[in-house]
């Protein structure tokens, strides 16, 4: 699919043996529903400076366990995802919800965490946060379960409620190369 560069509404449905797609680089639209329903689906990598992937694209696909951005934008709603992965080409993760148990990323100075990027969910239990990006404010806020955050050697600042509300934590691990440790950065933790 190297010279695709855009994917109509359901454009994988029906195909129940697909085990992992690999979305091209110059892939600039994507119809809603793309792979709606995959009960094979493990694994989805998207590589398009130009791609916004929505969770919601892969809804209902049970045994989705690892969501690889490497380029492009993320944002939506994910279900039942074990591992979401961001890479250094990813320009911008907005307001993500749903069930995730496992971020990683590994940003660059490109990269754009919005606020409240992480809010909300239930199910993240742990983050590993590396590159020379700033964790927003209310970045993992309300995150119940999160035990373990990894703040890498990079990373700039850490924004007011970063991490509020998050009873569960047991580890933080913030590197020297914070700036600026915003006030209640871990409020009612």
């Amino acid at each position: 699919m190297d010279n695709v560069t855009s994917i109509g509404q359901g454009g994988f449905i029906g195909c129940d043996s697909l085990k992992e797609i690999v979305f091209p680089p110059k892939l600039k639209e994507i119809g809603s529903d793309i792979l709606w329903n995959l009960p094979s689906l493990e694994k989805v990598t998207v590589t398009g400076a130009e791609t916004v992937f929505d969770g919601g694209m892969a809804d209902d696909c049970k045994n989705l366990k690892t969501v690889e951005i490497q380029a492009g934008k993320v944002k939506g709603w994910f279900d039942n995802l074990d591992t979401l992965k961001v890479g250094p080409g990813v320009c911008e993760v907005d307001n993500l919800n749903g069930s995730i148990k496992h971020v990683v990323v590994e940003g660059d100075s490109q990269l754009k965490l919005l606020s409240n990027a992480f809010s909300g969910i239930e199910d993240l239990e742990s983050a590993k946060i590396s590159g020379k990006i700033a964790i927003p404010q209310y970045c993992f806020s309300n995150c119940s379960n999160l035990s373990s955050v990894i703040l890498s050697d990079g990373i700039t600042s850490v924004g007011t409620g970063a991490f509020k509300e998050t009873p569960a934590l047991k580890e933080l691990v913030i590197p020297d190369s914070v700036k600026t440790l915003s006030s209640l950065f871990i409020d009612d933790s």
